[in-house]
């Protein structure tokens, strides 16, 4: 039993050794995936979001540039006038053409407007100080606003350029267009490039932009931010400061973030820096997590390898111990019985009898000590006779 014993301790310690190596690693193994490649993937998606949003505003800015650079449009800056309606009508082409145009409209250099294409002559207030802004700087692009009309109204970002001669030194008026970003379409774009995440967007003054997981949130002015969406939102600046691609993991969710500039994109524009929104692309945990259940299943594979293999030297103990038993008891007897035989007739010979015999059948020592006893018997009966 001891060797065995000592063998299945080995055998016990060096494997419950191995499992304990094999969980170590796999769980380092896990907590590396889990940030290297879950939450770094999750990283990547929201700055791919980030700069795709980037070269979308890009190209509206180089739309709207193009437009101040029209000869007819320009011919109505200098003249004051549209007589012809050719400059209408470039421009009713221009914002019918896309999808991503509300109005666009033409200034004097007083701000009067000389051709729109809404039907109302009322704009809202960040249409005049984008026309002024543009005006005293030749370029601006607007904060996003919410509209006051409608019941879901989108958001909007007044893209202002001022008309200029093609030498450049004279302004004539400026070209005010009105960029749509309606939250639920920015949802169903991003949510089908990133699939199984819920999508994030921030504008760079903690303006919640669109939220996939509620197309209505933006609306409510007043927002409850869960553990990681307030993570994201506390790093966000009223400024347009890249924020290289990073993420952070809760309790119950793995969410990845990011914000690009206009040097991100590859439409750049030296006085243009950009939108500078935040997006985060948000997963729940398990989700996230669902391709590491198989390092799971392993590390459980080992610890019941272990508990079988301890299972089985137990069961080999006892069954052992019970033949060792069994073996023991069958010598003891096969030793002690023919040992007791021979006591009994020593002591029946030293009270006198010699008619004793010893009935030992056996092949080995203690055969033979039988054998001699018989003997010695005999002889001592022999010479008690003789006398």
């Amino acid at each position: 039993l001891v060797p065995i014993l000592i063998v299945g301790g080995l055998v016990y310690n060096s494997m419950s050794s191995a499992e304990q190596s094999a969980s170590d690693s796999l769980s380092e193994s896990r907590a590396a995936l889990e940030q290297d490649t879950i939450g770094a993937n999750k990283a990547a998606q929201a700055w791919g979001l980030s700069v795709d949003m980037e070269k979308w505003i890009a190209e509206r800015v180089g739309e709207v540039k193009s437009w101040a650079r029209n000869r007819s449009i320009v011919e109505v800056a200098k003249s004051g006038e549209d007589t012809d309606r050719v400059a209408w009508s470039f421009l009713a082409r221009e914002v019918a053409g896309f999808a991503f145009y509300d109005e666009a409209h033409v200034t004097d250099p007083s701000g009067g407007t000389l051709i729109t294409t809404s039907f109302s002559a009322a704009y809202d207030e960040p249409a005049n100080s984008s026309w002024q802004q543009a005006w005293d700087n030749g370029f601006y692009v607007s904060e996003v606003y919410l509209p006051d009309k409608g019941i879901k109204p989108p958001y909007l970002i007044d893209i202002a350029v001022r008309i200029e001669d093609y030498s450049g030194d004279d302004a004539f008026g400026v070209v005010v267009a009105s960029v749509v970003v309606h939250p639920q379409g920015l949802n169903q774009e991003f949510t089908s490039k990133v699939r199984d995440s819920k999508i994030l967007v921030w504008s760079r003054t903690g303006k919640l932009i669109a939220d996939s997981g509620d197309v209505d949130r933006y609306l409510s002015g007043e927002w409850t931010w869960t553990e990681a969406e307030q993570n994201v939102v506390d790093m966000i600046t009223n400024d347009t400061e890249v924020v290289d691609g990073n993420y952070v993991i809760t309790d119950d969710f793995v969410a990845g973030y990011a914000r690009a500039a206009n040097k991100s994109a590859s439409i750049q524009f030296p006085d243009f820096d950009g939108l500078g929104w935040m997006i985060m692309v948000e997963q729940p945990e398990r989700e996230a997590f669902a391709a590491l259940d198989s390092l799971e299943d392993l590390e459980n594979d080992l610890e019941d390898s272990t508990s079988n293999m301890v299972f089985t030297l137990l069961v080999v103990l006892a069954a052992v111990f019970v033949v060792v038993m069994g073996v023991a008891f069958y010598m003891s007897r096969s030793i002690t019985r023919p040992i007791a035989q021979l006591n009994d007739a020593a002591e029946k010979v030293s009270m006198g009898d010699l008619d004793v015999t010893v009935d030992v059948k056996s092949d080995d020592e203690i055969g033979d000590l039988a054998e001699s006893f018989g003997r010695m018997v005999t002889a001592v009966r022999f010479l008690s006779e003789d006398d």
